[in-house]
C-alpha cells in the first residue's frame, strides 16, 4: 500500500503568493483557480497559510505578510508521511491550548 506523503496532499486550490503581494495583485489567479487558501512565502521561507474566506472582510490593498499570524509554522518536508503530519499538527494544537 502506498504511503500518502505531504506532496501528495497538495491541492491546486492552494495558491502560493509572495509575502509582499496584495490580495488585489493575485485576485484574478484566485478566481481562475477557485483557490481556497494561499501559502505565503518570503523568498525561500514559508510564512504561513491563510484561508481566503477569512480575508473577505479585509482590504485587498494589504500585503499578505501583514495578514499571517506571528506563530512559526511547522516545517514539513514534501515527502513526510501524512500520518506524521497529523501527529505533529495535533501536538501543536494541544501545546497552543496550554499557553
Amino acid at each position: 500500500m502506498k504511503v500518502l506523503r505531504a506532496v501528495d496532499a497538495l491541492s491546486d486550490r492552494l495558491l502560493q503568493v509572495d509575502a509582499e503581494a496584495r490580495l488585489s495583485d493575485v485576485w484574478r489567479e484566485i478566481e481562475r483557480r477557485s483557490a481556497t487558501h494561499v501559502a505565503v512565502r518570503d523568498g525561500d521561507r514559508h510564512c504561513g497559510v491563510i484561508r481566503l474566506q477569512d480575508l473577505l472582510v479585509l482590504s485587498r490593498r494589504r500585503i499578505f505578510a501583514d495578514l499571517i499570524s506571528a506563530q512559526t509554522p511547522l516545517q514539513i518536508p514534501p515527502h513526510t508521511p501524512v500520518e506524521q503530519i497529523n501527529r505533529l499538527a495535533r501536538v501543536g494544537v494541544s501545546r497552543r491550548g496550554a499557553d
